[in-house]
This record gives C-alpha cells, sequence and structure tokens, in this order.
C-alpha cells in the first residue's frame, strides 16, 4: 500500500469515526428528548413548559456518563409529582425510546 493510499484510508476511517460518533450523539439527544416530552407529559406540562421540561431533562444527562444522572432526575421528579414509576420502568422506557430513535434514523438514510 503506498503512503497515499494508507493516508486516503486514514482520511475515511477518521470521517466515519466522526460519522459514528454524531450518529450516536443524535440519537442520544433525540431519546433525551422524547424522554423529557413523555415524563413531562405524565407530570401535565404542555406547550412551551413542556418543551422547557424536556431540555431540561436533555441538559441532565450532561452530569456524568450513561443515563444514570437522567433517570435519577426524573425520579426526582415523579417522586416531587406524586408519580409512581420505578427507575427500571424508566430505565425500560428509555432503552424502547433509543430503539425506536435509532429504527427512525434507520429508516431515513
Amino acid at each position: 500500500m503506498s503512503m497515499s493510499t494508507a493516508m486516503a484510508q486514514d482520511a475515511r476511517e477518521d470521517r466515519m469515526d466522526v460519522l459514528d460518533r454524531n450518529s450516536r450523539d443524535s440519537v442520544i439527544e433525540r431519546r433525551n428528548f422524547f424522554i423529557g416530552l413523555w415524563a413531562g407529559q405524565l407530570m401535565g406540562y404542555e406547550g412551551d413548559d413542556l418543551a422547557l421540561y424536556a431540555g431540561e431533562i436533555m441538559a441532565s444527562d450532561l452530569a456524568e456518563p450513561g443515563p444514570q444522572d437522567m433517570i435519577a432526575r426524573i425520579v426526582e421528579d415523579f417522586a416531587a409529582n406524586g408519580i409512581t414509576v420505578t427507575e427500571m420502568d424508566i430505565g425500560s422506557r428509555l432503552s424502547q425510546t433509543e430503539r425506536l430513535v435509532r429504527a427512525e434514523l434507520l429508516s431515513t438514510d
């Protein structure tokens, strides 16, 4: 393999890594937004308040790697609003939503 061929292959692999990372980030952002909408609707939010809450949920996922910080925030919000949904239920909803988002993104490619 020539030096220029190797460099071209490295450049393609770098672009693929960026695309994979961007795709993964896009899935997580959409998943978090939809989870925020779901949780907000259960608490009775509508309109701008619902969108604002979904944004807060998205931001809560930035505190630590993984969704645990976001799940903890939703658990706290539900408890404060008298809603009985377990952490396991939220995690299950999160997984289901991520599968749906992935399927949606794959169908549009």
